[in-house]
């Protein structure tokens, strides 16, 4: 997926103007606090655990004002979290907004 996205992404790559990273979201040491425009994830917050932590990542590294855009098809998250995935409610769709909420109020948003 990385080699997809890079070459997908190669010509603002080799102007400076995008990274590309491959990581835990809960832990991006590379990225300084504050240092991120726009961070976009599709169908993958029902692996991040834990939810709370990670999202105090995503925030950390996020410029004020920065843009955060979040896809995940809710049903299929449910259907995941129903079958052991995403250590019960942890995981399931239902409890990323709440999250994502409290996270934003601990950094102050």
């Amino acid at each position: 997926m990385h080699r997809e996205a890079s070459s997908l992404n190669a010509a603002p790559i080799s102007r400076g103007r995008a990274e590309l990273h491959v990581s835990e979201a809960r832990s991006m040491p590379f990225l300084a606090d504050g240092s991120v425009d726009r961070v976009a994830n599709f169908n993958c917050c029902y692996f991040w655990r834990p939810l709370n932590e990670t999202l105090g990542e995503v925030l950390r590294v996020m410029k004020p004002g920065a843009l955060l855009l979040s896809g995940t098809r809710f049903e299929v998250a449910a259907q995941y979290a129903s079958r052991g995935g995403g250590g019960g409610g942890q995981g399931s769709g239902g409890h990323y907004a709440p999250c994502a909420g409290a996270a934003a109020r601990q950094r102050g948003q």
